[in-house]
């Protein structure tokens, strides 16, 4: 019901004597009584939010600190064998990087675009950017474990021996590459458009999910079968549409308008 420590229900549940305690599972957890269950997103981006106007007036060296304590975090959970999603991917001290590379790469775009030689950049970004897609999605067969693995589209720092060192090498390219890449698409309508239907298709795709499973008979399409997964892709995409289109568009209008009224 509140956005506000959405998160927090990740890390509790009921236990086996209906004591409300720590839930090392989140679907052990209240998570799944969330109205919308990425709803914990929702309430790290506010945390980060209600920081943020103290974070933009620090200057860069304070935020590598904080960055590096953040995922030094991440290390010491995992080793410590705190690796699920809960304390890597749902914890907002360990989630804080994410937002301070955010800052401090539009820091150094805003560095570089002062730079007289555009051209050059322009090159540089082509290249960081191609190197970031092929790390991201197309990261040829290696060894985990032992187990020689194929062609996969996932993120490559999983088919790394060492996961942290793996992670952590995508984190500083994801870093760098940032800037090349908004220097890239910034003017572009398209990726605009793409943009602005990324986060309903995050919010929708759970839903379209559950549909998908009513008309499957309870089964789990995504997983089960190939028809299930391009189904729940284009559901989401198109209900995404149908968001931007009827209830964003229109809502950003009333917004304008009253931005215009107010000056």
């Amino acid at each position: 019901m509140f956005i506000f420590g959405q998160d927090i229900a990740l890390f509790i549940g009921p236990d086996a004597e209906g004591t409300i305690s720590y839930q090392p599972s989140i679907y052990k957890s209240f998570h799944l009584s969330n109205l919308v269950s990425q709803g914990w997103t929702l309430a790290l981006e506010l945390m980060f939010y209600c920081l943020a106007p103290f974070l933009l007036k620090q200057r860069n060296l304070f935020l590598l600190k904080v960055l590096l304590f953040s995922l030094l975090l991440r290390v010491i959970f995992y080793y410590s064998g705190l690796y699920q999603d809960l304390w890597l991917r749902r914890f907002f001290p360990t989630e804080l990087a994410f937002f301070l590379i955010g800052i401090l790469s539009f820091r150094m775009y805003q560095q570089l675009i002062n730079l007289s030689f555009p051209k050059l950049y322009t090159v540089v970004s082509i290249f960081l950017s191609i190197v970031l897609l092929g790390a991201t999605l197309c990261y040829p067969y290696s060894t985990l474990n032992g187990t020689e693995r194929a062609i996969n589209f996932e993120s490559f720092y999983q088919f790394i021996p060492n996961p942290i060192f793996g992670k952590y090498l995508y984190f500083c390219l994801l870093f760098v590459a940032i800037p090349s890449l908004f220097h890239l698409t910034k003017d572009n309508k398209i990726d605009r458009y793409l943009a602005d239907l990324s986060y309903p298709v995050y919010i929708n795709h759970n839903l379209v999910i559950l549909i998908l499973i009513m008309i499957n008979g309870g089964g789990i399409p995504q997983h089960d079968t190939e028809w299930g997964r391009w189904a729940v892709l284009f559901g989401a995409i198109l209900s995404a549409i149908f968001v931007v289109k009827y209830v964003v568009n229109p809502m950003d209008i009333i917004r304008q308008k009253r931005a215009k009224n107010l000056d």
